[in-house]
């Protein structure tokens, strides 16, 4: 059943929340019952058009619940305010960014307060927020940032060992069609210096791979894959080892092939394109890698197991429906049954691009809960909801504080839905774990 609750204003900004439950979500042998009541933290999402970068959920002003950032078309960035009761205010923090995806969540400045990290950018949260939620975030500007295209992954990740968090980011199509990506130290908040990792990431070893990579790391593809203690990272290619000197030295490329792994979707619309998540599913002491295709329709997820350290790997599919599938452009990894062992998410974008999702699909949201041990992991998917609204980039964390795992998500491009309804409306949302323990 679906309720429309009122129409508010909240500090001269209007705020629009409707409401939807979800069927049960049950398994056999589960412990806990799943349920999640969808609402709309902007809908419509101004301005109607596609494009939705910047995305981020984080306690911005320090009052212990979540709040969102995302970026439009326009260059704008704005901050969404949580005020409770699934109320969320919004307010411009920046503008002049233009055509970017990925962001990270990190205390550049160690000020206490965290900041938002864009292509080329980097946005200084201001303090204070409570007090005055409607004044302007500082814009800096860092060396070496890929301005005039898409940094499409950017992750924060620790990759010299020297306790603060570097930037890792990726852009496909940065001065020419070669594909660059650079680490950023950033021990120095405001002088940044930054590092290739490799000036050629598009290079056609396979003749198939038609636009060459668009994605891979984003959004937890950083982390120690060979037990010496250093990050490395996932591209659909391979993955790059990390140095004892990461300034000096030249990363190493282990290719998938070298394993025997066939990786990613060859032929696709923007280039072959993952989302991964590095973690150790089974607490062997090796971290395994959550992978899903995106960017294309007929995307799939896996897992890609770690043995011994990376001295090999092993593919396993992750259970799926059969037929035609979207563009699978979210993962996260995280208890969201609170049975103390982790459990997967991913869904598909919602787009009128029939190259992203096959026409007449309603896009669905997954969740893979690990039904299995700590120690042997295994896997049944359950669907958290059918057709709009759809996913893109979703991020799984207690929005409200009450001890469970929540969905934040946004839409890149809106589409009209199995119903054919031409009124496409873009949005964020946010679906509430209403867990019921038994």
């Amino acid at each position: 059943m679906i309720q429309i609750s009122d129409f508010s204003k909240l500090a001269g900004l209007v705020t629009i929340f409707i409401s939807f439950s979800c069927l049960p979500l049950k398994l056999s042998g589960q412990k806990s019952e799943l349920k999640f009541t969808h609402f709309y933290v902007e809908m419509p999402l101004e301005p109607s058009s596609y494009g939705t970068g910047g995305f981020s959920v984080n306690d911005y002003d320090n009052d212990r619940d979540m709040d969102i950032t995302i970026q439009r078309r326009t260059g704008k960035v704005y901050w969404y305010r949580n005020v409770g009761s699934e109320k969320w205010e919004k307010y411009e923090i920046a503008d002049g960014i233009f055509d970017q995806l990925g962001s990270a969540i990190v205390d550049v400045n160690r000020d206490g307060m965290t900041d938002l990290v864009m292509g080329g950018y980097w946005i200084a949260n201001p303090g204070n927020l409570s007090d005055n939620p409607a004044q302007k975030w500082i814009k800096h500007k860092y060396e070496g940032g890929m301005t005039g295209s898409e940094n499409h992954d950017i992750v924060a990740s620790d990759i010299n060992n020297d306790g603060i968090p570097d930037i890792i980011a990726y852009s496909q199509r940065f001065n020419d069609t070669s594909g660059v990506m650079r680490w950023y130290d950033t021990s120095d908040p405001y002088n940044w210096k930054f590092h290739d990792i490799d000036t050629n990431v598009n290079k056609r070893e396979k003749p198939e791979w038609n636009n060459g990579i668009h994605a891979g790391f984003a959004p937890n593809g950083v982390g120690d894959l060979n037990n010496d203690g250093r990050c490395d990272i996932v591209l659909p290619s391979g993955w790059y080892e990390n140095s004892s000197n990461p300034v000096a030295d030249k990363w190493f490329l282990h290719r998938w092939s070298d394993y025997g792994l066939e990786i990613g979707i060859p032929k696709t619309p923007y280039g072959t394109s993952l989302r991964s998540w590095i973690i150790d599913l089974n607490n062997d002491g090796s971290n395994d890698i959550v992978i899903t295709d995106c960017d294309v329709q007929n995307s799939r997820s896996y897992i890609i197991m770690n043995i011994k350290g990376a001295k090999r790997f092993k593919l396993k599919p992750l259970p799926f429906p059969e037929g035609s599938s979207g563009s699978l452009h979210s993962l996260s990894v995280a208890d969201v049954d609170n049975d103390s062992d982790l459990d997967i998410f991913s869904g598909e974008q919602e787009d009128p691009d029939n190259m992203m999702k096959p026409k007449g699909l309603a896009e669905r949201g997954f969740i893979w809960i690990n039904t299995g041990t700590k120690r042997k992991s295994r896997f049944s998917y359950q669907i958290v909801h059918t057709d709009n609204p759809g996913w893109h980039d979703t991020v799984l964390k207690d929005v409200d504080g009450d001890g469970d795992i929540d969905l934040m998500t946004k839409v890149w491009n809106a589409d009209e839905g199995t119903d054919g309804n031409p009124d496409r409306k873009w949005h964020i949302s946010y679906w509430r774990n209403e867990l019921i323990k038994k």
